[in-house]
């Protein structure tokens, strides 16, 4: 991959020794995001640093300068995320409008269960909510090679981290709970066994238990991304195979 070539020699340029497969991961992402099929990833296999953010900014610089619109945004002084502002913007917009292909399980009140109407209509609210915070910080911090300070974005929000990381990076099945209720949801998801779906964009996860891998169906979801694959010549669609496996009981943590 050539991208993955241009961020190892910035690397070396920068004096970074960035690991093997930590070079791929982010050739990987910058790829995905460059070329328009995903509108952020997050970059969660580097530990997060002041200078991790300098060195990133540097080398990202260096690999995207022949492209536009990308960013560097820190949120939650734990997280950083590359992203593409347009996309991001055009993402955001068409995964709340009425032909939203997401679902939500709601976690924080007992056994997973599918999200009622109503649930959905609050939930979308507030992703709306988070949305146009968003949509202000990248209005207001428009510059190229920029850093988004989105550290305090979530306040005032009821919502929780990984809920907010599952509607930005993507995913079609999206876990709700509120920020107090990581410990039970946690004892949720550890307690069924868990349906991963795997793409060559991403991975997700739905509950084997009361018929959600029975009741949930991709099509939509799988609509969409080909919808952005079929604009990027340097995928072949033929890529774009949905494995599903079941998983073990196993421990999750938020």
């Amino acid at each position: 991959m050539e991208i993955e070539e241009a961020v190892i020699a910035a690397a070396k340029k920068l004096g970074w020794r960035l690991k093997a497969r930590h070079c791929h991961c982010l050739a990987r992402d910058l790829f995905f995001v460059l070329v328009g099929v995903r509108p952020l990833v997050m970059i969660d296999y580097l530990p997060y640093s002041a200078n991790l953010l300098q060195l990133l900014t540097s080398l990202v610089n260096s690999v995207c300068e022949a492209f536009k619109g990308w960013r560097l945004m820190s949120m939650d002084e734990s997280m950083i995320y590359f992203l593409h502002a347009a996309n991001l913007e055009e993402y955001m917009e068409s995964s709340l409008g009425d032909e939203s292909w997401l679902s939500f399980i709601i976690l924080d009140d007992g056994p997973a269960r599918v999200a009622t109407q109503l649930e959905e209509q609050s939930v979308k609210a507030t992703l709306r909510r988070l949305q146009a915070r968003l949509s202000q910080s990248l209005a207001e911090e428009s510059r190229e090679c920029s850093l988004i300070d989105f550290n305090h974005g979530l306040s005032e929000l009821d919502i929780s981290i990984p809920t907010c990381n599952g509607w930005l990076l993507g995913y079609p099945v999206i876990y709700v709970f509120s920020k107090d209720k990581a410990s039970q949801a946690s004892r949720c998801l550890s307690s069924v066994h868990l349906c991963l779906y795997k793409l060559l964009l991403l991975n997700f996860t739905i509950p084997e238990s009361n018929g959600f891998s029975q009741q949930w169906t991709p099509d939509a979801f799988m609509s969409y991304i080909a919808t952005k694959v079929s604009q990027c010549s340097k995928i072949d669609p033929g890529d774009l195979r949905l494995d599903v496996t079941s998983r073990p009981l196993q421990s999750v943590a938020f």
